[in-house]
């Protein structure tokens, strides 16, 4: 599982900027610039086999569930309510890590790792009063 990413070292979210072009592209969703939320702090990979990449999590609102469309870099799609995301927190055995992983259980699907800690940052920040 993965969120659509950019190479783009833009600090600011604007409809300018990588997170709506490449979504674009990936999913067929068009996000509005004034629809950007918040830019979420930057993360990198912990795993050594996947490059030093710096990435930086935008959050955008939707008036409505958009129509999706998978790509060669998109297989399907996931929708879930924050409140079960919230209730579905679980450590997991990963075969390649030796220590327990938090994840997020969604029916058959884990969500861990890099995508986990995203969510995880998201479902944080959302629950601070503005």
């Amino acid at each position: 599982m993965a969120l659509p990413a950019d190479a783009g070292k833009s600090a600011t979210p604007t409809c300018s900027t990588p997170p709506c072009g490449r979504t674009f592209e990936e999913t067929g969703v068009r996000l509005k610039r004034t629809a950007c939320l918040a830019a979420l702090d930057d993360l990198q990979p912990r795993a050594r086999s996947i490059p030093r990449v710096l990435i930086r999590p935008h959050v955008f609102e939707l008036d409505r569930k958009p129509r999706v469309r998978t790509s060669c870099e998109v297989a399907g799609i996931l929708w879930a309510p924050l409140s079960r995301l919230q209730r579905s927190r679980a450590a997991i055995r990963v075969p390649e890590r030796k220590a327990p992983c938090d994840a997020f259980l969604l029916g058959p699907h884990v969500v861990w790792g890099i995508t986990y800690r995203i969510l995880r940052a998201f479902l944080n920040k959302s629950r601070k009063p503005a």
